[in-house]
């Protein structure tokens, strides 16, 4: 925890109290901007004890300012490549077939609604013609922003397919602005996934990354419970790929494990799909699949995911981050044995470098190894905790310490003391 004028046992309190109104692990919880949200309060003479009370009482006014301070709101456009590919070449077929039936897809915890637009796009590029994205989030700020619809670089980070562009032409070196056609596809709302859950069976779709990972295992439940209600019969709902380990009730995964991606069976009881085993990426493309109204939803696997290998490393990378990047290109390319031995490289040569761990671990994981994969985690547990929770660690993509501290937790479950 950052210096801070609580005693450990004021802010043992006080967290017990945020985590139990945004669903947020205590470990998880940004002190730094918990104490720059109480600055007004503790700098205007309210000691710890009267925000403590405040707190257990759950005053209306403290609660709002604490829960706007808390979560993250980090993301850009198409993050998450293969989920993207699933709703392009998997979901809008069909649902372009089938153009009198309107859909509707939620972005669940939306942060600045860069993944509400990057659907809308897809979708419409598809021809999807009756569609709406909404987008949550638990923060006004991230709302407003994603009503406000304007970019900069940090959100583009990630090429944008052109026929997927959702921004209007680039004037100047400025924000881009997203295409006011697309804004009318997608609206925002401040929504707390612990609070009531949406009308059920309302979604085609929904998209909940990286926000589980963060949450206690029973908030993380009662989310889940919320989001696999509001799907539709046969609806598709996708997760980051620590999010959860195993399908919730009563949904059924569908296609590789690392996808994170499950569906709600349809009416009938018979699912649209069995679920594909992992399988190496191959060079061949799958075949198109079938897209008629009758046709089965099948997923896109590891392989019919078809990834391209991250770009090579820039030349100013960092030596572990160039190492990281050619253990994913390996990864990518089903080279299970050549990325391990590029692991075990980066490990030697970087052995606190916790982004390396991390994708130990879940390479261990993939293949069946649990307990290397176990011994792994739990390393990167130890590390993290060790940092100040908002520390930036540097890798392939710049994430704080306590989402590996969260990863980890996610990972170990019921073996992690509480």
């Amino acid at each position: 925890m950052a210096a801070t004028p609580l005693t450990p046992a004021t802010w043992s309190r006080l967290t017990a109290s945020i985590s139990r109104w945004t669903g947020f692990h205590p470990d998880a919880i940004w002190a730094r901007a918990v104490l720059r949200a109480l600055a007004p309060l503790l700098d205007g003479g309210t000691a710890p004890d009267e925000l403590i009370a405040l707190a257990e009482r759950d005053d209306p006014a403290l609660r709002r300012r604490l829960t706007q301070a808390v979560p993250v709101g980090e993301t850009y456009f198409f993050r998450i490549p293969e989920h993207f590919a699933l709703v392009r070449n998997v979901l809008a077929p069909r649902w372009a077939a089938e153009p009198a039936r309107p859909r509707a897809v939620w972005s669940a915890g939306c942060a600045g609604g860069e993944e509400a637009y990057s659907l809308a796009a897809v979708l419409r590029a598809a021809g999807v013609r009756a569609f709406e994205v909404v987008g949550t989030d638990l923060v006004e700020a991230n709302v407003a922003a994603a009503r406000a619809a304007r970019y900069g670089a940090w959100s583009l980070r990630a090429s944008v397919p052109a026929v997927e562009d959702p921004f209007l032409p680039a004037a100047g070196e400025g924000p881009r602005e997203v295409d006011p056609a697309l804004r009318s596809r997608a609206r925002f709302e401040v929504h707390n996934l612990l609070d009531a859950a949406p009308p059920p069976g309302r979604f085609d779709l929904i998209f909940c990354r990286n926000v589980l990972i963060y949450f206690t295992h029973a908030a993380a439940a009662r989310a889940l419970s919320s989001l696999a209600a509001a799907l539709a019969p046969g609806g598709v709902i996708a997760f980051a790929t620590m999010d959860l380990s195993e399908a919730p009730a009563p949904l059924v995964r569908l296609g590789a494990p690392e996808l994170q991606v499950f569906q709600r069976p349809p009416v009938d009881g018979a699912l649209r799909a069995a679920p594909e085993p992992a399988r190496p990426v191959s060079t061949v493309p799958a075949p198109p699949p079938s897209t008629g109204p009758g046709a089965p939803l099948r997923p896109p696997s590891a392989r019919a995911a078809h990834r391209p290998a991250p770009p090579p490393p820039p030349a100013a990378a960092p030596e572990p981050v160039s190492l990281h990047l050619r253990v994913l290109a390996q990864i990518e390319r089903g080279d299970h044995a050549g990325a391990r031995a590029l692991l075990g490289d980066l490990r030697r040569a970087a052995p606190q470098y916790l982004p390396g761990l991390l994708e130990g671990a879940l390479l261990c994981a993939r293949e069946g190894r649990r307990a290397h994969a176990l011994e792994l985690m739990r390393s990167v547990l130890d590390r993290a905790q060790a940092l100040p929770s908002e520390a930036p660690v540097a890798g392939p993509e710049t994430l704080p310490a306590r989402f590996y501290a969260a990863a980890a937790r996610r990972f170990l479950g019921g073996e992690v003391p509480r």
